[in-house]
C-alpha cells in the first residue's frame, strides 16, 4: 500500500555522457565506470545527507534536504569523476521544489525541471535552477555563472540556468547547450504583418475551440498522423492520499494495457516490463533504449469529494513532447466505465479511426464485484501468503456478489493453480477449485483467453494431457494474441516437449512484448541454454543486472557457464549465489548446487552439499520427490534416481511435466536417457522418450 506525503526538497539528476556508445565499443571499460559513478554516488550521497532514490542504467535520481547539501555533494562528485584515473563523463542538474513522496519514491514537476536542466549540460558541468541559486547566492565557497534563460517543453515560463563556476568545472558555451527546449519562434519587426498576424491568431483560436468542442473536451494535441508502433504504459501514480487507491491506480493501468493491446494494432508492452520501470519514468531516454516505444502513456488518480479523477498523458519518448491526455471523472462504482472511455480514446488515437466499443466490455458488471476484482488482481502480485490469501477473497467475493463474472473466474483459477505449484499441502484440492473456476469462465465466455491460459497450465502441469494443453495454449495465443505471459508460459511448455527451436520463437515473441521481465528474460534465455549456451550466458548477464535480487537469473547463469565450460567464472557465480540465500536457498535450488558443484570439480564441497540437503530433508520431511531424484542422477546414483522419479509420477507431482528436461541438459541425470527405465517413466506419462 502506497504512503504520500510531500516536502520542499533539492532534486538531482546525473547521468554517465556517451555510456550507450562505450558500451558498444567496449563493455568491461563501461561497467568499470559504471561502478565507479554508483559508488561515489552513494559514498557522497550519504556523506551529505541526501538520499538515493533510484538508479536507472547510466543515470540517478538524488534528493537532499536542502540546495547547500546538493551543492556539496555534487561538486565533490563532480572532481572525482574528473581525476585523470578515473576519467567518468558525468552531467548533473539541479532544481529546488515540492516533490511528492510515495513509497520511496519522488513525483512532481519539481523533478522534471531538474531533469531539464541536466538534460542541457555537458560533461564536468554542474547546472543549476534559480531556484537553487537564491537558495546558495550568498553562499561564498560556490561560484556561479549565468548561462540566460531558457524555454523548457511544458514549462510555462522561462527560466534561468546557472553553470557552477568553482575551479575545476567545466561552464558550457551557448553553442554547446542541448536540452529539452521549447521549439525557436521566428520573429518578424516588419510592423505591417502584426494586425495580420493577430487575425490569423483569432482565426485559429476559433477553429481550435470547434475542434475541442466537437470533440468532447479531450485535450488532444497530435503531432504526427502516422499511428505508433510501440507504446508502453504505466502504472499510474496515487495522488490522493489515500493509500487505499493503489488498486485503482495500477488497476487501471493494467486493464488499460490489456483492452488496447487486444484491440490496436499498435504493440503494447506488457504490465511486468512497465510496471518494473515505474521508477524510471523520469528518464525517457533510459525508457527508451530499453523498451525501443516510441512513446508511453502515463496518468494518475485522484480523489475530489466522492468522484475519482484519473489524467492521462501520452508523452513521446524521443521529444518529449505531449502528444495527447484526456481526464476523467467518475465514482469507484463507475471504474469500469472510466476503463471503457479511456481505453476508446487511446485506441482512437493510436489507430488514427473511431473506435466502437468491443461487445464482451458491454457486459454489465456491478461495480462492488468490478471493485472486489480489482483489489484481488492487485493483492496477486504481492509476495506475501497472507496477500495471496486475501486476494483469493477478493476473487470469491467478487464471484458471489456477480455470479457471472467470468474475468474473476478465470483470475481465481490462476490464483488457485499458482497456490498448488508452490504447496504441498491441499494440492489437489486447490487443483479442484481452480477446474470449476475455469469451467465457469469458460461458459461465460468461451474464449476468454485467461481462462484458456489457466487450462492449459493445468493440463500440462496436473493432468500430463501434452495435446490438450497445446491446444489449449494456442487458443489462448489466438484470443489473444498480444500476451507475453502466454508466449512464455507456452515456450516453457515447448522446451518440456523437446520442441526448443519452437520454444526460442514462442520466447523471442515474449521478449519483445516484454523485454525486461523476469518471465521474458528467463524463458528467451532458458530456451537457448543447451542449443545456444553462448548466448544464454550472455542472455541471463543481461537479466541478473537488470534483476540482481532475483537469485535463480544467477543459479543459471552458473549452469550456463558450465555448458561453456567456464567453471571459474561458475563457482564464482555459484559462491555468491550462496553468499544471497544464507543458510538454505530452497530444495531445488540446493540440490542444482550440489551438481554444479560436481560437473566443476569440487568434489568435496559437493558431497558436504548433498550431506547437508538429506540431513535438511530428513529434519524438514516431504521434499518432492523430483528434488531427491535430481539429487541422486546428479551425484550418480542412478537406481535411486529412478526409485523417486517412479515415486513422483505414482504422486501426480506437480513437476512430471518437466522430468523429460534432463534429455537435453543430462549433465544433471548423468545421462538419464540411457537408462532403459527411465525412457519407460517417460514413456508411461506420454513424454518424448528418445
Amino acid at each position: 500500500m502506497s504512503n504520500t506525503s510531500r516536502k520542499l526538497a533539492a532534486i538531482v539528476f546525473a547521468d554517465i555522457a556517451g555510456y550507450t556508445a562505450m558500451m558498444q565499443q567496449d563493455e568491461s571499460q563501461a561497467l568499470k565506470k559504471l561502478g565507479i559513478f554508483e559508488k561515489a554516488i552513494h559514498n557522497w550521497t550519504n556523506a551529505n545527507h541526501g538520499e538515493v532514490v533510484q538508479f536507472y542504467g547510466d543515470g540517478c535520481l538524488l534528493v537532499f534536504d536542502n540546495a547547500n547539501d546538493a551543492i556539496a555533494a555534487t561538486l565533490a562528485m563532480q572532481l572525482h569523476f574528473m581525476e585523470p584515473e578515473k576519467d567518468v563523463a558525468v552531467r548533473f542538474g539541479i532544481h529546488a521544489g515540492e516533490v511528492v513522496y510515495r513509497d520511496g519514491n519522488v513525483f512532481s514537476d519539481s523533478v522534471n525541471l531538474a531533469s531539464r536542466v541536466e538534460s542541457m549540460g555537458i560533461p564536468g558541468s554542474i547546472l543549476l535552477s534559480k531556484a537553487v541559486q537564491l537558495q546558495i547566492k550568498n553562499n561564498k565557497e560556490y561560484h556561479l555563472h549565468s548561462l540566460g534563460s531558457f524555454d523548457f517543453k511544458n514549462v510555462d515560463e522561462p527560466m534561468e540556468v546557472f553553470a557552477l563556476s568553482n575551479t575545476g568545472l567545466k561552464i558550457p558555451k551557448r553553442e554547446e547547450l542541448k536540452g529539452k527546449f521549447k521549439p525557436k519562434q521566428k520573429s518578424s519587426n516588419t510592423t505591417l504583418l502584426k494586425p495580420i498576424f493577430w487575425i490569423a491568431l483569432l482565426l485559429v483560436g476559433i477553429w481550435a475551440i470547434w475542434q475541442w468542442t466537437s470533440a468532447g473536451g479531450d485535450k488532444t494535441s497530435i503531432s504526427s498522423n502516422a499511428p505508433l508502433t510501440a507504446l508502453a504504459i504505466f502504472p499510474f501514480s496515487n495522488i490522493s492520499g489515500n493509500e487505499g487507491l493503489q488498486y485503482v491506480s495500477d488497476g487501471i493501468a493494467e486493464n488499460l494495457i490489456n483492452n488496447v493491446s487486444n484491440q490496436s494494432t499498435t504493440k503494447i508492452i506488457s504490465r511486468h516490463s512497465t510496471f518494473a520501470l515505474r521508477d524510471s519514468i523520469h528518464n525517457m531516454s533510459y525508457i527508451q533504449r530499453l523498451l525501443n516505444v516510441e512513446a508511453i502513456l502515463v496518468g494518475s488518480v485522484d480523489e475530489v469529494q466522492d468522484e475519482l479523477v484519473v489524467t492521462t498523458e501520452l508523452i513521446g519518448t524521443g521529444n518529449q513532447e505531449r502528444i495527447w491526455g484526456k481526464k476523467v471523472r467518475g465514482t469507484k462504482k463507475e471504474l469500469g466505465i472510466i476503463e471503457q472511455q479511456l481505453s476508446q480514446s487511446i485506441l482512437e488515437i493510436l489507430d488514427k479511426e473511431e473506435k466502437s466499443t468491443d461487445e464482451k466490455n458491454e457486459v454489465i458488471i456491478d461495480p462492488e464485484a468490478y471493485q472486489h476484482y480489482m483489489q484481488g488482481r492487485f493483492m496477486s502480485f504481492g509476495t506475501s501468503q497472507e496477500e495471496i490469501d486475501l486476494s483469493v477473497d477478493h476473487f470469491y467475493k467478487a464471484i458471489e456478489i456477480e455470479p457471472e463474472f467470468a474475468l474473476a473466474y478465470a483470475a481465481l483459477a490462476n490464483q488457485k493453480f499458482a497456490q498448488a505449484r508452490f504447496s504441498n499441502t491441499s494440492r489437489q484440492e486447490m487443483i479442484r477449485e481452480a477446474k470449476l473456476a475455469i469451467n465457469n469462465a469458460r461458459r461465460i465466455d468461451p474464449d476468454l483467453p485467461e481462462a484458456h491460459l489457466a487450462e492449459a497450465n493445468i493440463q500440462f502441469y496436473c493432468d500430463f494431457d501434452w495435446d490438450g494443453a497445446e491446444r489449449s495454449f494456442r487458443k489462448a495465443l489466438t484470443e489473444d494474441p498480444n500476451n507475453a505471459l502466454i508466449y512464455a508460459d507456452f515456450a516453457f511448455f515447448q522446451c518440456a516437449m523437446n520442441n526448443y527451436e519452437e520454444a526460442v520463437q514462442l520466447a523471442e515473441k515474449a521478449i519483445q512484448l516484454d523485454p525486461v521481465s523476469i518471465s521474458s528474460m528467463h524463458i528467451i534465455a532458458w530456451a537457448n541454454l543447451y542449443s545456444n549456451p553462448e548466448l544464454s550466458v550472455e542472455q541471463f548477464q543481461r537479466m541478473t543486472e537488470l534483476h540482481p535480487q532475483w537469485i535463480w537469473g544467477h543459479m543459471k547463469k552458473g549452469m550456463a557457464q558450465v555448458l561453456v565450460d567456464d567453471c571459474t567464472s561458475a563457482l564464482k557465480t555459484f559462491e555468491g549465489v550462496e553468499s544471497r540465500t544464507g543458510e538454505w536457498g530452497g530444495d531445488l535450488l540446493e540440490v542444482y548446487l550440489s551438481i554444479l558443484y560436481k560437473k566443476c570439480g569440487a568434489e568435496k564441497k559437493s558431497k558436504e552439499k548433498v550431506q547437508f540437503i538429506l540431513d535438511h530433508f530428513q529434519k524438514s520431511g516431504g521434499p518432492d520427490p523430483l528434488h531427491l531424484a535430481v539429487l541422486y542422477g546428479g551425484t550418480g546414483n542412478m537406481d535411486q534416481m529412478i526409485t523417486y522419479a517412479e515415486q513422483c509420477i505414482k504422486e501426480q507431482s506437480i513437476n512430471v511435466a518437466v522430468m523429460q528436461l534432463p534429455k537435453d541438459l543430462d549433465f544433471f541425470y548423468n545421462d538419464a536417457m540411457a537408462d532403459p527405465r527411465y525412457r519407460a517413466l517417460l514413456k508411461t506419462v506420454g513424454l518424448p522418450n528418445n
